[in-house]
């Protein structure tokens, strides 16, 4: 009686399905470790920007809500350089086709040092020599050139809005002599200072004027080239403070009060002007729009760059509000 072996293994055919289902499992393992690899990326990347932009907004929210500090009676210690918009309305853009962002600038002023009444106002221009009263009480300040100072308008607050633009000089001291009961200086035909553009910036034209010491000033701008936010101090070098930021976009939320009607309109602004519904002297606010971008670029399965913007208003402790509406 012949016995039967059993076959053992499995045909050529069985034996590439089987390959073929492996590759196929193998695959998908392989592009789902992918899928979360790129995920996991992606989430470290997103939450590195929303924590450069935590810094960048603190520090520049700290730097506006101090602006003005030891300038006393000083309207408009903000200014900025607006990147501006073509005829169409879109943005300005450089030559690499990225939009044109806005850098501001930030005034303080040194609260140890008085602010000294000018005798000989109006002043024609910086090269005019400037003569200040020693103050009523205690020592005489020592001026020392080569600092910078502020020449300024002396506005009060009043119920109703001011045609008073906030104007106001910084120029650099180059002489000073003593005369009687004060000091007579000469300053620089430039000074230090040198914002790009500053805006709504009138020398200033009244004859009640003060003049008191520029402490220090900060500047803030990003690097098209580097997606940084930087800030320079009193004209140092510029450090970045914040990565991945691609835009930075300042306005002005300005309040003028119709002096017959008891209105008030408020409105937001890109650039200051010198009318009186649109001056430095009505800024009740300072609007800061951030952009940023994660570094990676975008992949196939959509994977890869995400874009994130915040705004946020910022109001300076020590702004002057002439204009402002009693009890608002």
């Amino acid at each position: 009686m012949n016995k039967h072996t059993p076959q053992s293994g499995f045909s050529l055919l069985e034996l590439t399905l089987a390959l073929g289902v492996s590759i196929v499992l193998t695959g998908g393992v392989f592009y789902y470790l992918k899928q979360n690899q790129e995920s996991f990326v992606v989430e470290a990347a997103i939450a590195d920007l929303h924590q450069n932009f935590r810094a960048a907004m603190d520090l520049m929210t700290r730097d506006i809500q101090g602006a003005g500090a030891g300038l006393p009676q000083f309207l408009g210690p903000v200014a900025s350089n607006d990147g501006g918009t073509d005829g169409s309305g879109n943005p300005n853009v450089d030559g690499a086709g990225r939009q044109l962002t806005d850098e501001i600038l930030i005034l303080y002023g040194d609260p140890a040092f008085p602010s000294l009444t000018v005798t000989n106002g109006p002043i024609a221009s910086r090269t005019t020599p400037i003569q200040v009263q020693n103050p009523a009480t205690g020592p005489a300040p020592t001026f020392t050139n080569g600092d910078n100072y502020v020449l300024y308008a002396l506005s009060q607050p009043n119920a109703y809005a001011t045609t008073d633009n906030a104007e106001f000089d910084v120029f650099t001291l180059s002489s000073n002599s003593a005369i009687t009961g004060g000091r007579q200086l000469t300053a620089s035909a430039t000074s230090t200072v040198n914002p790009p553009t500053w805006s709504n910036i009138v020398f200033p034209s009244n004859s009640v004027l003060r003049v008191t010491r520029l402490s220090e000033w900060v500047r803030y701008r990003v690097a098209p080239t580097t997606n940084e936010l930087q800030r320079s101090i009193s004209g140092g070098a510029w450090v970045a403070v914040a990565h991945d930021i691609t835009n930075l976009q300042i306005q002005y939320w300005t309040e003028s009060i119709n002096s017959g009607t008891g209105v008030v309109t408020q409105s937001y602004v890109d650039q200051l002007s010198t009318t009186t519904t649109n001056n430095r002297a009505l800024v009740r606010s300072v609007r800061i729009s951030l952009t940023g971008q994660t570094q990676m670029t975008r992949v196939a399965d959509n994977q890869g760059q995400r874009t994130l913007s915040q705004v946020i208003d910022v109001t300076p402790r020590n702004l002057v509000l002439p204009g402002f509406v009693i009890n608002r």
